[in-house]
């Protein structure tokens, strides 16, 4: 995937037939200046006719005289252009550049010195935490302001923190453990850790927002988090590299990486062809390439097929006891078995070593969501039919149980909206609408497809300052560490909301009350929903 500078003349052409003339274009990075590859143009005649659609970096046509409208298609993003053809045409052609968390060389507003920082402190610590060795994975986590001038270094004490998952504070981001600009608007935390898994943590005016990490041996991990006055865990860009390597912003691969991701959280396709043959060959580098490669075909693919034994393979060698990629191994099983899985544990343990050669028993039940918002939908559909698949009281129930949803990764909130709404808001009375819409709606022999999608709506309510001053007193009952440093605990408390439709169900349906059909509609974990069920209705 190595690029090449355009040359500075054109190589000539033949010479065209008297009513044609040539028509050549070059796909350019405005930014670097060499071709790029992953361009596809699309151009039509002046009565909306394609005249030619196919991939660059180079289209050399002969056309007749006229108007045209050239369409430039980059990995998800495109710009339309008006030209007028009356002799030779000889153009290069500026690509549309992504919206991206990270400073790439395709991505817009990448400052010159933005790179260059985050590839020099993806190398480099800002701090050294007790204890660390020179052979555990770097966690980076780089914040960018989204306008110039900003200073996020300031801001971060008390919005950002880092936890384990027994819920010990890491790294609480303050002002002497980072490095910065605050002219440039940048700031960065870099550091070696322990491999394992991790949460980190923003306050936001909807309470805290949770992000699961998880850092393996042979991989170092990179955070970029835009800041506009707080950082934005739900618009993060993640990417990993071989330990030692670092970020490298002109990487077309990561590109290619960070684009998919970002289609697949709008469930679209924007994998090249080319490199399915690899992915699915088991022949990935990258573990997000191939944690990519992997949802994208079971978003694509409608004929039954899963994944082969080479691709399943290679993910548990590059993500070694992942959530991410037991999740993957659970859609492959249900594919290779009709559409369904054994309903015990013991029995999805004995099917899925049988098929696929792999022991999954040490990562049963789950307790620690998937990284990928995709998997953690499989997590929460799985439980539906499998009541012990996920840990009680564990980071995955508190993430399954969760009504925010924003972006590909599985960010979730707590304490949520149970305490940061009032029962009689909003969003709270919105979502048990649409919730009881739904479940009105469901025939008497339940049989609704699984496209079946409770809306999910973001938290709001109260007023920042407000939500802030609650977050704080919440914050006092949190227990402590025997050092004084604040603990994090797992939210698992049954939402507010489900609680009252799942009363309000029991109410109206009495001993037809169907458990397993509201936690097919509402997405929440089954054994959530009979918790609630447990409780019972409001008196």
């Amino acid at each position: 995937m190595s690029s090449a500078r355009p040359p500075d003349t054109f190589a000539p052409q033949p010479d065209a037939p008297e009513d044609q003339a040539n028509f050549r274009l070059i796909a350019c990075n405005p930014i670097t200046g060499q071709q790029d590859f992953e361009t596809r143009f699309s151009i039509f005649d002046a009565h909306g006719l394609p005249v030619h659609q196919g991939g660059g970096p180079e289209v050399a046509l002969t056309l007749p005289s006229g108007a045209y409208r050239l369409r430039v298609d980059r990995l998800g993003t495109h710009r339309e252009d008006h030209l007028v053809h009356e002799a030779e045409t000889l153009l290069r052609v500026d690509i549309p550049l992504r919206d991206s968390a990270m400073p790439l060389l395709d991505a817009q507003h990448s400052a010159d010195y933005l790179p260059h920082a985050s590839r020099h402190f993806s190398r480099n610590n800002t701090c050294d935490p007790l204890g660390a060795a020179t052979t555990w994975p770097r966690l980076m986590v780089f914040l960018r302001g989204t306008a110039g001038g900003m200073a996020p270094v300031e801001p971060l004490a008390g919005r950002l923190a880092l936890f384990d998952t027994e819920g010990r504070q890491v790294t609480d981001f303050t002002e002497d453990l980072m490095a910065g600009n605050s002219h440039q608007g940048w700031a960065v935390w870099s550091a070696q850790l322990h491999p394992g898994e991790y949460i980190l943590t923003e306050l936001s005016p909807q309470g805290l927002i949770l992000l699961p990490l998880a850092l393996y041996g042979d991989w170092d991990m990179q955070i970029f988090l835009p800041h506009d006055g707080r950082p934005q865990l739900s618009r993060a860009g993640l990417t990993p590299a071989l330990r030692g390597i670092g970020f490298e912003p002109e990487n077309e691969l990561t590109q290619i990486v960070d684009a998919t991701l970002t289609g697949l959280a709008e469930r679209r396709d924007l994998l090249p062809m080319e490199l399915r043959p690899r992915l699915l060959g088991g022949a990935a580098e990258d573990p997000f390439l191939a944690l990519a490669g992997a949802h994208t075909h079971f978003l694509t693919t409608r004929d039954g097929s899963g994944l082969n034994d080479a691709a399943l393979k290679q993910l548990w060698a590059l993500m070694p006891r992942s959530t991410d990629v037991l999740m993957l191994t659970l859609a492959a099983l249900e594919r290779a078995l009709g559409g369904t899985l054994p309903h015990s544990l013991s029995a999805l343990v004995r099917a899925v070593r049988d098929r696929f050669g792999q022991s999954i028993a040490p990562l049963l039940p789950v307790s620690f969501p998937p990284m990928l918002r995709p998997g953690l939908a499989l997590l929460a559909r799985y439980s539906q039919t499998l009541p012990d698949l996920i840990t009680a009281g564990s980071w995955a129930e508190a993430a399954a149980n969760s009504a925010y949803a924003s972006g590909i990764w599985s960010s979730w909130s707590q304490p949520g909206e149970t305490l940061l709404i009032p029962r009689d808001s909003g969003a709270v009375s919105s979502r048990l609408s649409d919730a009881l819409q739904v479940m009105r709606a469901i025939p008497a022999r339940d049989e609704f497809g699984t496209q079946f999608h409770l809306p999910i709506r973001e938290s709001a309510g109260r007023p920042e300052e407000e939500s802030f001053l609650v977050q704080h007193l919440q914050s006092y009952g949190q227990p402590a560490m025997p050092d004084g440093t604040p603990r994090l605990l797992p939210e698992t408390r049954v939402p507010d909301w489900l609680q009252r439709l799942t009363g309000e169900e029991q109410l109206r349906l009495g001993k037809a009350f169907d458990p397993v059909a509201v936690a097919r509609v509402t997405g929440m974990p089954l054994t959530t929903v009979l918790r609630a069920q447990k409780i019972g209705p409001a008196s």
